[in-house]
C-alpha cells in the first residue's frame, strides 16, 4: 500500500537500507509523535532524471531539484561572466570589488541551500561546497584582509537573517558548523598570509634600500678612486687608464692624440705668501677653469700631482692642441688671482707644454706624456707664463725627438713684461 508519509508526521529525511541480498532500498524517515516511521521511498514522477544519478545519495524531490537547478544555474552564470570579465581592463581595475560581490552571491546560495533542501544528503553536500567556497573566497582569491572580512562576515550575516526569517526548519547549529567555523578559519589563514606578505614586503624594501645604498657607496668609492679629492679632476691613476684606452682606440683609427701639460708658475711662493688653504683654493679655481676650456665630451682633464695638470685631447692634431693650450692660458689669466711672489706677472699664471702624436704599436702612452712634459720645462726655461710645443704635427713615436727652444710659443702681453 502506497502511503504519503508526509501526512503521518514531520519528514526527517531520506536514507538507504542495505538488504541481506546486497540490494539497497531507499527509505524516508518521518517523525510521528513519539515514534519514528521508516517507509519505502517512491520516486517522484516530476523529478529531473538528469539529477537522479546518485550524486546526492538518492533521488531529489521535485521541489529540491528545481531549487538546486535554479541556484546552480545562477552561480554558473555569475562565474562565467566573472571569468569573461577578467580580460577587461575596467574589470581588472576593480578586481576586489567585483570578485567579492560575485563571491558573496555564490556564498549566499551555498549557505542558504543546506537550510532549505529537504534531502539531507543534498543539504550535506551543499554545506561541503559552502565550506570549500568560503576558503576560496577567503584565501585563494587573495583579497586584502579587510575585504575578506567584509565579504565573509557580511554574507554570513545576510544568510543568517534569511535563514531565520524564511527557512522552513532553520538549523542554526548546522549553519554555525559549516559557515561560521569555516569563516573563522579562513579569516585566520588570510590574516596570517597578509602578515607574512607585509613582513616579506618590508624585508624586500630593506633589501632594496641596502642594495641602493651599497650601489651608491660603490659609485662613491669608484669616484674617489678615480678622481682627485681636492680639484674634482681625474687623478693620476684614472689619467693612465683613460689615456691607455684612447691610445688603443686612436691607434686602430690612425688618428692623432694630443696632451697638454700645465703647471702653475711659482706655486711654492704662492703657498709661502698666502698659506696652504689659499693654495688649495687656487688649485680648485685653476682646475675648474681648465675643465671649462675643454669643449668636447671626449676631452678630459686630470691632476697629475701637486700643481701640475694634464689635458688629454683625443683626435686632436698639434694645431688644435695649441689652440686649447692658449685658451687655457688666457682663461687662467682672466681669473686675476693675485700672486705677489710671481716673477712672471702680478697674478697666477700657467706654463704649458703641448705634444701630439699618432699612436703606434707602443704598449703605453708614456712617450707622449714625456714629450709634453719636456715641452713644459722648455716653457719654464723660456721664462714661464708660456706655451711650448714638442716636435711637429706629423711627428710619430720613434721619430726624432726634439723640443723647439722657444717657438712656436705664445706669450700674452702683460703689464709685467
Amino acid at each position: 500500500m502506497n502511503t504519503n508519509l508526509g501526512l503521518i508526521g514531520k519528514k526527517l529525511g531520506n536514507t538507504q537500507i542495505f538488504n541481506d541480498d546486497g540490494s539497497v532500498t531507499p527509505v524516508t524517515v518521518v517523525e510521528a509523535g513519539p515514534c519514528v516511521v521508516v517507509g519505502k521511498r517512491t520516486p517522484e514522477k516530476d523529478g529531473y532524471s538528469a539529477l537522479q544519478l546518485g550524486f546526492f545519495g538518492g533521488e531529489l524531490a521535485a521541489k529540491d531539484t528545481r531549487l538546486w537547478t535554479l541556484g546552480t544555474g545562477i552561480v554558473a552564470t555569475l562565474l562565467v561572466l566573472a571569468g569573461a570579465g577578467v580580460h577587461l581592463r575596467a574589470v581588472l581595475r576593480r578586481y576586489e570589488l567585483i570578485a567579492s560581490f560575485v563571491g558573496s552571491l555564490v556564498l549566499m546560495k551555498l549557505a542558504l541551500f543546506p537550510q532549505i533542501l529537504a534531502d539531507s544528503s543534498a543539504a550535506r553536500i551543499e554545506s561541503y561546497f559552502c565550506m570549500l567556497s568560503v576558503f576560496i573566497v577567503g584565501v585563494a582569491l587573495r583579497f586584502r584582509l579587510v575585504i575578506t572580512a567584509a565579504t565573509l562576515l557580511g554574507t554570513g550575516t545576510l544568510a543568517l537573517l534569511f535563514i531565520v526569517l524564511f527557512a522552513p526548519h532553520p538549523d542554526l547549529r548546522a549553519f554555525t558548523y559549516y559557515f561560521g567555523s569555516s569563516t573563522l578559519v579562513a579569516l585566520f589563514v588570510a590574516w596570517q598570509l597578509e602578515e607574512k606578505e607585509k613582513v616579506a614586503f618590508l624585508q624586500q624594501v630593506v633589501i632594496d634600500h641596502d642594495a641602493r645604498t651599497l650601489e651608491s657607496m660603490n659609485h662613491e668609492l669608484l669616484r674617489l678612486a678615480r678622481h682627485d679629492a681636492l680639484s674634482g679632476l681625474a687623478n693620476r691613476r684614472e689619467l693612465e687608464r683613460r689615456l691607455g684606452i684612447e691610445w688603443e682606440r686612436l691607434r686602430r683609427d690612425g688618428k692623432p692624440l694630443a696632451v697638454v701639460f700645465a703647471d702653475i708658475d711659482w706655486f711654492k711662493a704662492y703657498n709661502d705668501a698666502y698659506g696652504h688653504a689659499a693654495g688649495d683654493e687656487c688649485l680648485v679655481r685653476v682646475a675648474s677653469t681648465l675643465r671649462a676650456c675643454l669643449l668636447r665630451p671626449a676631452d678630459f682633464a686630470a691632476r697629475y700631482g701637486g700643481e701640475e695638470f694634464v689635458l688629454v685631447l683625443p683626435d686632436t692634431d698639434l694645431a688644435g692642441a695649441l689652440d686649447v693650450a692658449r685658451r687655457a692660458l688666457a682663461a687662467v689669466d682672466a681669473l686675476a688671482i693675485p700672486h705677489v711672489g710671481s716673477k712672471s706677472a702680478p697674478h697666477v699664471t700657467l706654463s704649458l707644454g703641448v705634444a701630439s702624436v699618432v699612436p703606434d704599436d707602443a704598449p703605453t702612452a708614456d712617450r707622449l706624456l714625456d714629450r709634453a712634459d719636456r715641452a713644459l720645462y722648455a716653457a719654464k726655461r723660456a721664462g714661464r707664463h708660456d706655451v711650448s710645443v714638442a716636435g711637429g704635427e706629423s711627428e710619430r713615436p720613434g721619430a726624432r725627438e726634439s723640443v723647439p727652444p722657444a717657438r712656436p710659443s705664445f706669450r700674452p702681453h702683460s703689464g709685467a713684461d
